[in-house]
């Protein structure tokens, strides 16, 4: 195939809409973002197509994170911008601050940066944000920063995750003080080295809420039982917890009585516990070993995998509503953790 040693230019600006749209929409997401850093008038164009459905992503965790901006769809990563790239193409954004006051110590691009870019990118998609990724030792003046940009962007946040080692609880307790925008899914991902005091999270008004944390020798104790009965959760995930036969016979007897009225699954990693002491007080109808009943679980509103009780302990509310609660599946730890699961049943019969 013969290629032409000095090709000329396409003036695409001067073609007519459609045809510039045609173009573009063999851009991939990244040769967009240089089209659009050409002009206002790029910017303008881009700005007046219509995507496909993809959602944005944002990792504030400055010393850490190489690629602090992505794009993903069902779940997959389509696009990536790493700090390379972005750095190379900071001066088109023609903003007044240098890049060199947008430095870390070790040289990494800092929150302040970031935000910027991630501004520019969901304006020009005309997205809101919908992931944000935070480390839980930020900063007071970083969560305040962070949480005064949400609050001004947008009312509502699909996924939020706090992720990494080392904590600052005044920090995440100024973060829930002061977020005025709504949690969808919110997760915590700790590997804690030491003991945190518990946190001042209020009312966790999220439709699920998750905390992976598979250290047994720092379970998770900065949650209260009180947390967990004053929630406004559908589902609720903790591995490696420190509740007791007590507080989950509290919890229980809370959903009896009326609380939590929209759980749906409720699910904890614990020591093995004394059921007679998790049920005291409690009616149940214990059933079966041969009773086969399936369970289907979500994930950010999709469902992620399928569980299968065998038995189980039935309860059920005055208004009908049935749960069944049980502890099995051993997870692989130092010491021996088990799955306690509470789920209900939709339609109130299984």
């Amino acid at each position: 195939m013969y290629i032409a040693s000095d090709p000329k230019t396409i003036p695409i600006l001067r073609l007519p809409f459609l045809s510039i749209r045609n173009i573009l929409q063999n851009f991939d997401y990244l040769e967009i973002i240089d089209f659009s850093l050409a002009s206002k008038k790029c910017q303008f164009v881009i700005q007046s197509m219509k995507f496909q459905t993809f959602g944005v992503c944002v990792r504030l965790q400055p010393e850490t994170e190489s690629v602090p901006i992505t794009f993903y769809r069902d779940g997959d990563w389509i696009c990536k911008f790493s700090i390379d790239y972005l750095n190379a193409r900071y001066k088109y954004l023609k903003r007044n601050t240098a890049l060199t006051q947008y430095k870390t110590e070790i040289n990494t691009i800092c929150i302040e940066f970031t935000k910027e870019w991630a501004d520019y990118t969901l304006a020009l998609f005309r997205k809101d944000l919908s992931c944000l990724v935070l480390i839980p030792n930020s900063s007071t003046q970083e969560i305040l920063s962070i949480t005064d940009w949400i609050n001004k962007k947008q009312s509502t946040l699909e996924y939020c995750e706090f992720s990494g080692d080392d904590t600052n609880p005044d920090s995440l307790d100024l973060f829930f003080e002061n977020r005025k925008f709504s949690i969808g899914n919110l997760s915590f991902v700790l590997r804690p080295e030491h003991k945190i005091r518990p946190l001042k999270l209020g009312v966790l008004h999220v439709d699920e809420f998750f905390v992976k944390n598979r250290s047994s020798k720092h379970p998770v104790n900065w949650l209260t039982v009180d947390d967990i009965m004053n929630s406004l959760c559908r589902i609720i995930m903790i591995e490696t917890c420190s509740f007791d036969e007590n507080d989950i016979n509290r919890i229980l007897k809370g959903w009896l009585n009326g609380n939590k009225s929209q759980l749906k699954s409720f699910t904890v990693v614990l020591k093995m516990l004394n059921f007679e002491l998790v049920l005291d007080g409690i009616d149940f109808e214990r059933k079966d070993e041969t009773l086969k009943r399936e369970f289907e679980f979500e994930f950010a509103g999709r469902q992620c995998n399928t569980h299968q009780f065998t038995g189980g302990f039935d309860i059920r509310r005055k208004d009908g509503t049935l749960a069944t609660i049980q502890q099995r599946y051993r997870i692989p730890s130092r010491d021996p953790m088990f799955w306690f699961m509470m789920v209900v049943w939709p339609n109130n019969s299984k």
